[in-house]
């Protein structure tokens, strides 16, 4: 109380405060409890944009499949026929290399395989298992890739190419063979893992129209071919 009572007697008497009352002159700097933050510390910092690939496309995937294939056969210049289908499971496996000539957009060429081992046949009814087998379609295919979001990882794909259809039994490959066109379709999704990788899982099916015309039959051959892939992209 004294102290206070002393400080009020100062002001009355010289009009001027005591240090502890002293205002801070005009020029000098706010104590540090009240000093306000820079402008440029309170923005939040953005985060960088996506990458989006671009340039060279090389893409491998592997993973099973299913097929199905329905092959008539008939002897040339007589009625003799028959009917076969064939169903079993497998692998497929592809290598895609490519480019991007717009964002988002990635075509170029493949080498795609699908292989049936001891499949089931069914004939007149009857089916068996060909046990030792092995039947094989691999083509040559152009393909489209479009990525609706370019960097996104959702795609859709299709392809169109010339393939061949062989059988394998017992250890010997059969000379004959079934040619003809191959055409795919698939959606998948893929997702970064490295600066310029993406893994990702892909499904798809394909659809061969082939034929055969050696050795005095004529043989059509219809193969449908359903899959999923892991896939591992360089974009």
């Amino acid at each position: 109380m004294k102290h206070y009572l002393s400080g009020l007697v100062i002001v009355l008497f010289t009009g001027t405060a005591p240090t502890a009352f002293a205002q801070p002159s005009p020029g000098h700097a706010q104590p540090t409890a009240f000093a306000q933050p820079t402008a440029g510390l309170t923005q939040p910092l953005e985060a960088p944009p996506p990458r989006v690939p671009s340039g060279f496309f090389l893409r491998l995937s592997l993973g099973p499949t299913y097929g199905s294939a329905n092959d008539h056969v008939s002897v040339v210049g007589t009625e003799r026929s028959l009917d076969l289908k064939i169903t079993g499971t497998g692998a497929k496996f592809g290598v895609h290399l490519g480019g991007t000539p717009l964002p988002g957009l990635v075509m170029g060429g493949a080498l795609v395989g699908n292989t049936l081992v001891d499949p089931d046949v069914e004939f007149e009814g009857q089916s068996m298992q060909a046990t030792n087998t092995v039947l094989d379609l691999t083509s040559l295919d152009a393909f489209v890739i479009y990525y609706p979001r370019p960097g996104g990882p959702f795609h859709l794909q299709g392809s169109v190419g010339f393939g061949t259809a062989t059988a394998e039994v017992d250890g010997t490959r059969n000379d004959a063979s079934a040619d003809g066109v191959v055409l795919g379709a698939g959606l998948g999704g893929d997702w970064p893992i490295s600066t310029f990788w993406r893994a990702g899982v892909f499904g798809g099916a394909r659809y061969a129209q082939l034929s055969n015309n050696e050795s005095g039959v004529d043989e059509r051959l219809t193969i449908w071919y359903p899959s999923v892939e892991v896939t591992f992209t360089y974009h």
